[in-house]
């Protein structure tokens, strides 16, 4: 917890600039005008609302939200494994430790509460839909506190939806025994009121079957499969020693015929999460953010296994895990490392957001590729993401050529540069959040170089922004690494009146 406290993203504050509008009453929108859908956890972002209109502090919303369900999730842990497991109470008690020891201390779990996007949420919402499904009473009761819970699971993240289908199968089964319908139908229709009264609201109010980020981040490839191969490889071996204890639980467990429906269907989850992640080609953020919703699962999953073994071998599986702990951290990913200070993203944009704010007369045009901080601490100002996260032109282009060296990172390969210089924006910012000087990073930057017209109508201009003028209005500490006085800001400025 003091490790990664100042680890902050810049894509949190996409959504905060939404959040800001919302309580602003303008509706859930990026820019003034415009229905983009340019976020995918509507639950963690109407929660973080209310956060922000209770404290007033935007930055430190999202955090509390995510350090509520963290606590949520242990709380309800420790009543799962004391009330509703059998065995003695050292046996409980050495179970919930096995739990504890993978979900609570995974470096992940805690850079993503500081990180403020929903991973930890989401994964809370997740372990506890799943705990009631697996380990209450199968009573209407409870079918539907599962399927609301599976509801909000799927509107904080969409690929929530998955889960819920594998957990349907399951349940559907498991009736067919008990020769009763009811607790099945009554999870489906809890599941698909909830979820599809969001789903017909969102289509009404933003137009698409499916939010924007999902086209501007969707292009199925071999590269990207290969990629999503590799993040969740670094995955495994950053909890290779419970990959090594769950093996040799499910080996004792399958020799002893003890292995049960409740193992296999955690089991599967996590093996068509784990599929989905490396389809879409992983992620570029640290802490093995789309994959740390697996982590209670996993831990429930090694829990449920050992509760049918002897003591001696969960007195072996914890010892495993206890030296689990130490490994992650004595191994340091750079998933891990790279964690200890603000996102750069975060860190720049909020200064050049800042600046903008300040120097700008209101009502400006800024094209960027940073549509989190420098939107966010820059509200006077409309924005194009040239990415293609909060525009919709960007995001449903086709036939994407590739010709730069960042459109091999997961999630930025659209762009349009084109598109971008035909409105005409007063200022361009290329490359990441502080810009850079006749380098493309994207492809919106090759295209928007390579076009006549922007040598033409823009100028390039250079300014050092004091780091010491950072201001966030918030109790959220951003530090960068290394520790600069200033930083150099390279925009592009329209230099031809626009045409009427």
């Amino acid at each position: 917890m003091i490790r990664f406290r100042y680890f902050y993203h810049d894509d949190e504050m996409i959504t905060l600039r939404y959040v800001h509008n919302f309580l602003d009453h303008k509706g859930l929108r990026w820019n003034m005008g415009e229905k983009v859908e340019g976020y995918t956890n509507f639950l963690h972002l109407v929660l973080s609302s209310f956060v922000v209109w209770s404290t007033g502090d935007y930055l430190l919303a999202p955090r509390i939200v995510n350090f509520i369900f963290f606590s949520l999730m242990i709380f309800f842990a420790w009543c799962l494994f004391i009330k509703r497991f059998s065995g003695t109470k050292a046996k409980r008690m050495l179970l919930l430790m096995m739990f504890l020891l993978i979900a609570v201390t995974y470096p992940g779990m805690i850079i993503w509460i500081y990180g403020g996007l929903e991973t930890v949420t989401y994964a809370s919402i997740l372990f506890m839909a799943f705990s009631i499904l697996l380990y209450l009473p199968v009573t209407v009761k409870n079918s539907i506190f599962s399927g609301f819970l599976f509801a909000a699971a799927a509107m904080t993240r969409p690929d929530g939806v998955l889960l819920f289908g594998l957990c349907a199968v399951y349940l559907f089964i498991m009736n067919i025994s008990l020769k009763n319908w009811n607790c099945f139908f009554v999870f489906t229709i809890t599941f698909a009121a909830l979820f599809g009264s969001y789903f017909l609201s969102r289509y009404y109010y933003y137009g698409q079957l499916l939010p924007n980020t999902f086209y501007a981040k969707t292009n199925f490839t071999l590269e990207k499969l290969h990629k999503g191969w590799l993040y969740a490889s670094r995955f495994a071996a950053s909890i290779i020693l419970v990959i090594v204890t769950i093996s040799l639980l499910l080996w004792k467990n399958i020799a002893a015929k003890t292995l049960n429906a409740k193992a296999t269907l955690l089991l599967l989850s996590i093996v068509l999460y784990a599929g989905y992640i490396i389809i879409y080609g992983g992620d570029h953020m640290l802490g093995f953010r789309f994959l740390v919703p697996l982590i209670p699962l996993i831990a429930l999953l090694c829990s449920e296994l050992a509760s049918r073994l002897s003591m001696r071998s969960i007195v072996t599986a914890t010892l495993l895990l206890a030296v689990n702990v130490t490994f992650i951290y004595i191994y340091d990913q750079q998933e891990f490392r790279n964690a200890t200070v603000t996102d750069p993203a975060a860190f720049n944009g909020a200064l050049v957001g800042n600046y903008l704010q300040t120097i700008l007369p209101k009502g400006q045009l800024i094209a960027t590729n940073s549509a989190g901080a420098i939107p966010f601490f820059d509200s006077n100002h409309t924005f194009i993401d040239m990415l293609g996260l909060c525009d919709t032109t960007i995001s449903h282009r086709k036939n994407i050529p590739m010709l730069a060296p960042w459109q091999h990172v997961p999630g930025h390969e659209k762009g349009n540069g084109n598109y971008v210089l035909s409105h005409q924006p007063d200022i361009i910012i290329l490359g990441p959040a502080q810009g850079t000087d006749n380098k493309p990073w994207f492809l919106s930057d090759a295209e928007i170089l390579s076009n006549p017209l922007f040598r033409k109508e823009y100028k390039e201009q250079q300014v050092n922004i004091p780091v010491s003028s950072l201001k966030l209005n918030s109790l959220v500490v951003f530090r960068q690494k290394p520790v600069a006085d200033s930083l150099t800001f390279i925009y592009y400025k329209h230099i031809i009146t626009k045409k009427e």
